[in-house]
């Protein structure tokens, strides 16, 4: 087993992807392994997009590194992150205008899909803490 903010062994990428809602932006990290196993990291909401930037800083933290050498156990970090671009009422704006900012650049990336990413009913609607966040899921 592992916790919010913990995956259980040493990912090769960890992704972060934000379903735009009206009132928040909910966001999910998961952490892919090389044969394609994904891991739920964490998950919440964000009032706001600067909100985004600390939660997609925060390192994840490994709980079986294998056979990693003890000097080159790096946290592993977001590579980046998907926002849904939304369906309306100014997000689509807001969403490339938050992407395009320099300390975003290359990290957050606009996104639209077929329903673009659903994430508002996949997560349980409770409140947690976690570390020093405190998140509405």
């Amino acid at each position: 087993t592992y916790r919010h903010g913990q995956c259980p062994v040493k990912p090769l990428v960890v992704l972060m992807a934000v379903d735009v809602q009206i009132d928040v932006k909910k966001w999910v990290k998961a952490a892919f392994l090389e044969d394609g196993t994904c891991y739920i990291i964490d998950y919440g909401e964000t009032l706001t997009y600067d909100e985004l930037i600390p939660v997609f800083e925060t390192p994840v933290e490994v709980v079986d590194w294998g056979d990693t050498p003890e000097d080159e156990r790096d946290p592993p970090l977001c590579e980046f992150a998907w926002i849904d671009e939304g369906d309306g009422n100014n997000s689509m704006k807001d969403v490339r205008e938050f992407c395009a900012r320099p300390e975003c650049r290359g990290r957050f990336f606009p996104s639209k899909g077929a329903g673009g990413m659903q994430l508002q009913k996949v997560v349980d609607e409770r409140k947690r803490v976690v570390g020093s966040y405190n998140f509405t899921a």
